[in-house]
């Protein structure tokens, strides 16, 4: 079931890649960021990106449109949908905390000035994660 809607999405993907991008040249570079973003994530930290990929937030599409508005500069597209990738599989994986603990903001603020990797980001999430929940 998944795989039929992961196939319909990049379907749908391809589709709309062929009717933007020959309007919209912008649209095609961010599509082939999305689509790398998403195949470096998958390989790199072996995410199960089955669930984003169905969500029709997180079509092409729907993303530039988001960028654009938000006022995303191109060179920071890259970092900008790692980012939002990453928030939302840890969101499905491990369930949305409307807090952000100590120990996050921290991890967060050494990723963001390049101290840790994001496979360690990840990690530090995970063990904080399991600490709060063995708290509760």
């Amino acid at each position: 079931n998944h795989r039929l809607r992961r196939k319909q999405t990049e379907l749908k993907d391809k589709s709309e890649l062929k009717s933007k991008s020959s309007r919209d040249d912008m649209y095609f570079h961010f599509h082939m960021v999305v689509q790398s973003v998403k195949i470096m994530l998958e390989e790199e930290l072996d995410f199960d990106l089955e669930q984003i990929y169905c969500d029709n937030r997180f079509s092409s599409e729907s993303l530039y449109t988001h960028a654009i508005n938000s006022n995303v500069q191109f060179y920071d597209w890259h970092k900008w949908t790692r980012e939002l990738f990453t928030k939302a599989h840890i969101a499905l994986k491990y369930g949305h905390v409307n807090r952000e603990s100590e120990v996050s903001r921290k991890a967060r603020a050494m990723l963001q000035s390049g101290i840790i990797t994001q496979s360690e980001y990840i990690k530090l999430l995970r063990a904080d994660n399991t600490y709060r929940i063995s708290q509760e």
